[in-house]
């Protein structure tokens, strides 16, 4: 980031974070499984908010394996490149006849370089506003998908993290 959210980058703490954030998915993690007592109850994570930009790109070869490699030659990084022509880039890509969890995973990384695009350059809060909208309706998205794929029995955890704003927690 190069406006507001820059500092969050050199003061937030990122490792505290991680550290809570593991310990917490452990616990609940072991806790569904000595629960559960039907071996097709699976637990799973799957997030649904913005992603760092690169992050997807070995989430979506680790998840799909044996992707064409005209689709996964498009899925090179190449450095240097902006953050809008890298989703320029990737959107050509939706065109390939993809299974809809692939596209939808790309679709994720895409929305995710567009957030950045926005993001990135805020000065102030009330700057931010464009992309937190596109954010927002980014998650919807994503959640309303995962839904539509989801058994109807299924229980489903959404939690927040930690670079959701928030000017009160207690207000959350």
């Amino acid at each position: 980031p190069t406006g507001i959210f820059r500092a969050s980058l050199a003061h937030y703490p990122h490792e505290l974070m991680k550290r809570v954030h593991s310990r917490f998915y452990r616990a609940l993690y072991d806790h569904l499984h000595n629960n559960l007592h039907d071996s097709q109850n699976l637990v799973e994570y799957i997030g649904f908010d913005i992603d760092a930009p690169g992050g997807a790109y070995e989430d979506i070869t680790r998840k799909h394996p044996g992707l064409p490699d005209s689709f996964l030659d498009g899925l090179t990084r190449i450095p240097g490149e902006t953050l809008s022509a890298e989703a320029d880039r990737l959107s050509q890509l939706l065109t390939h006849a993809l299974p809809d969890d692939v596209k939808q995973d790309l679709l994720s990384l895409i929305e995710s370089l567009r957030y950045t695009q926005l993001v990135n350059p805020a000065m102030d809060y009330p700057s931010t506003a464009p992309a937190m909208a596109y954010r927002e309706e980014s998650m919807k998205r994503r959640l309303t998908d995962l839904l539509d794929r989801l058994p109807e029995d299924i229980c489903i955890v959404v939690m927040g993290h930690a670079f959701h704003l928030a000017k009160d927690d207690r207000l959350i």
